[in-house]
């Protein structure tokens, strides 16, 4: 059916029985709402879901978008994994993140970018 092509596809179990870690990653120009709308499907998957969520934040660009995913993290009751000295650009923070979500046994790993993508027509 047409409705459930568009669905989230979450990671089978394995042989084992083990659920292997689903990754979402969240694109789309900037302003367009991607942190807040990481926030509420985080809340949402340990929720409903009953996932161990775990948030990326792999936008180090734009000014305050770690906060806000923290804040986020905080409201949805998930963590979250943010740049330290160490790893402090996207691909550094995507690595540690995805590094910690396999060690704890993440359900899912939903990874915030930057929205470095233009809504106009500028050239």
């Amino acid at each position: 059916s047409t409705s459930s092509s568009r669905a989230i596809k979450f990671a089978s179990p394995t042989d084992d029985g083990t659920h292997p870690l689903t990754v979402l990653f969240v694109m789309g120009a900037n302003g367009m709402g991607k942190t807040t709308t990481i926030g509420k499907l985080a809340s949402r998957l340990r929720t409903e879901g009953n996932q161990t969520v775990l948030l990326a934040a792999c936008d180090t660009f734009r000014a305050g978008a770690i906060e806000q995913l923290e804040m986020w993290a905080d409201r949805a009751q998930v963590d979250c994994h943010s740049p330290t000295e160490n790893q402090n650009g996207p691909s550094a923070v995507l690595y540690g993140a995805l590094d910690r979500a396999i060690r704890d046994k993440y359900d899912t790993l939903i990874v915030d970018t930057s929205g470095r993508l233009s809504r106009s027509e500028e050239r």
